[in-house]
């Protein structure tokens, strides 16, 4: 059993300090239970998450056999909150947390791109719709063999 801690703080315009990340929203967990019920996925694989938020999906993909396990976000806080969650729940995986700002090719590097797989949920909401191309640069060079993206509906615009 996992305990996850979440940081509920009303998101600006711009996703302040933790408002946007600080949950375990409704495609991560499907993505989670996805993982479970299919661990061939990531089993033996290095896998890199995106958009991390609470670190769940990510300690979801190291219960089910991966490696070695990135769980990334550009949010320092929501960093820290991922880096909290796999300390109080699993400090013995190889799994961690670190900052990544998606087109940042040095970053990529330093975390050790290409990943077998890469897991995303909710990456694709309207709010990072600005941000898409550098999202997609970083997943081309970040994908090695899988890419399993997860979301859900929230916006009218979307």
């Amino acid at each position: 059993m996992l305990r996850i801690s979440q940081s509920w703080t009303k998101a600006g315009d711009e996703g302040t300090e933790i408002g946007f990340g600080g949950g375990v929203y409704d495609a991560a967990i499907v993505l989670a239970r996805f993982i479970e019920s299919v661990p061939d996925t990531v089993l033996g694989k290095r896998v890199l998450e995106l958009g991390t938020g609470t670190g769940f999906v990510g300690m979801a993909a190291a219960l089910a056999g991966a490696t070695d396990v990135v769980v990334t976000d550009g949010e320092p806080a929501v960093v820290e909150l991922a880096r909290e969650n796999i300390e109080a729940n699993m400090p013995d995986q190889a799994l961690r947390a670190a900052q990544l700002w998606w087109g940042d090719e040095a970053q990529e590097e330093q975390l050790g791109a290409p990943f077998d797989v890469v897991v995303a949920s909710d990456v694709v909401a309207a709010p990072y719709s600005e941000s898409f191309d550098l999202l997609m640069a970083t997943l081309q060079r970040c994908v090695r063999e899988e890419l399993i993206l997860c979301y859900k509906r929230r916006h009218g615009e979307e």
